[in-house]
């Protein structure tokens, strides 16, 4: 018998920050150049063992970074224990405008559980040599506002699995919805002792 932990986590940020791949490489370990600019928005799952022998299930939300969606990515926070607020290091606008990740950190914290959990991940950092988002100014931001912040690459996955290694070892446990999960020897065992057969 082994504890099944259940992860929410919502991704929020500018269009085209990479939301959407991120995503996709760590649950698929897929990436595709021209993925579609999320509508609403999609969700995708994947379970991982961990050392200790419980099993991690992550519900992943992506939301739409459109401006006219950005009321309804507020749904999805809740319940989410973690929230990755992701930026695009090669487009200024996807950190400091009035759509970036400083303005989603704010409305996370408005909007979510008190204690959700917030990493900052700066996309794309296979193409460092075209960087406009100062790596300096958004440690400063993420000190000040006491969240974990990750560079990554959905393109060649670098970072990737570290991102919600990560988050999953900050999420409080009160905010992990747990169950037991009876594996197939755990069963077989069950029974035979239930029957009264020493066989």
């Amino acid at each position: 018998m082994s504890l099944k932990r259940k992860y929410k986590l919502v991704a929020v940020g500018s269009s085209g920050s990479g939301k959407s791949s991120i995503l996709l490489r760590y649950a698929r370990n897929e990436f595709e150049q021209d993925l579609m600019p999320t509508v609403g928005a999609a969700f995708f799952s994947k379970r991982v063992a961990t050392a200790d022998g419980a099993m991690r299930n992550f519900e992943l939300w992506d939301t739409a970074g459109q401006e006219r969606y950005r009321a309804l990515a507020a749904l999805y926070y809740r319940e989410a224990c973690a929230a990755l607020v992701v930026y695009d290091i090669t487009q200024r606008d996807t950190f400091y405008g009035s759509q970036g990740a400083m303005s989603w950190v704010a409305e996370v914290r408005q909007r979510a559980q008190e204690d959700i959990v917030i990493a900052l991940v700066g996309n794309k950092i296979d193409r460092e040599e075209a960087r406009e988002v100062q790596s300096g100014d958004v440690e400063a931001f993420a000190n000040r506002e006491g969240i974990l912040h990750f560079t990554a690459s959905a393109k060649t996955g670098q970072g990737i699995d570290e991102i919600f290694d990560a988050v999953a070892n900050m999420v409080p446990e009160r905010m992990v919805m747990t169950s037991e999960v009876i594996d197939a020897e755990s069963l077989r065992k069950a029974q035979k002792s239930s029957s009264g057969c020493g066989c």
